[in-house]
């Protein structure tokens, strides 16, 4: 998939243009409540709350969700530099400015170099992946999973959030997601809808990380919460 348009190494991902702007409300109304929990059960040595985005695209999204929630740090990042320069310029033209989001950050999910780059200061409490498996290779989304599961990537009491459109018990849940697949399809055949049921719940159990939250999104799409599960 890679390729030299404008550096970007992944332009057959990109989301639809607007797709960003129109997801970011609902978005946030699930992200705040779902952040606030999080720093709610921490003790007061750990509520500076750090959160990894994957596959930020533009920018935009994490701009947003950072510009209503100030008291938490955003740390963006993208496969390639000419992608973390743009999410940079997003950031940065934002106002007013937002001093709770990082320097995007260069992180290939392939490679757990990057990884350990992005996380050397300390394990995250937070990994966002909006958009991302539908319009990636499943390797992409099993190593993912394969890094999350490592504490030095994310705390032990940490959460991994998905969101996008999802296949549920081996089914499409619209005539529009059907299309979206085709559409996704037509650009990689790696590509398309993933199925939570048979496909994702096992991958996120195999690394040791349960599904805890389900929430039906606008257009068809899912936001879907992973936790580590907790040894007695």
């Amino acid at each position: 998939m890679s390729s030299n348009h404008s550096g970007v190494l992944y332009p057959l991902r990109k989301s639809a243009a607007g797709s960003a702007d129109r997801n970011k409300g609902p978005i946030l109304s699930v992200v705040g409540p779902l952040l606030d929990d999080l720093y709610g059960s921490r003790p007061l040595s750990r509520k500076n709350l750090r959160i990894l985005e994957l596959a930020s695209g533009e920018g935009r999204q994490v701009a947003h969700i950072a510009s209503k929630l100030p008291t938490y740090d955003f740390h963006p990042s993208e496969a390639d530099e000419a992608s973390c320069a743009q999410i940079d310029d997003v950031v940065a033209s934002t106002t007013p400015p937002l001093a709770n989001v990082q320097k995007a950050k260069l992180l290939r999910i392939e490679e757990p170099d990057d990884w350990r780059i992005a996380t050397r200061q300390r394990p995250v409490d937070a990994v966002f992946a909006f958009n991302l498996v539908h319009i990636a290779p499943w390797e992409v989304t099993q190593c993912l999973f394969e890094m999350v599961a490592n504490p030095e990537v994310l705390a032990d009491d940490g959460i991994a959030a998905l969101y996008g459109a999802w296949n549920e018990r081996g089914q499409f849940t619209s005539d529009g997601n059907r299309e979206f697949d085709a559409v996704l399809k037509g650009r990689d055949a790696r590509f398309g809808l993933r199925d939570v049921d048979s496909e994702l719940v096992p991958l996120a159990k195999k690394h040791g990380f349960l599904l805890t939250q389900r929430t039906e999104m606008p257009a068809g799409n899912l936001f879907l919460v992973f936790r580590k599960q907790q040894l007695p």
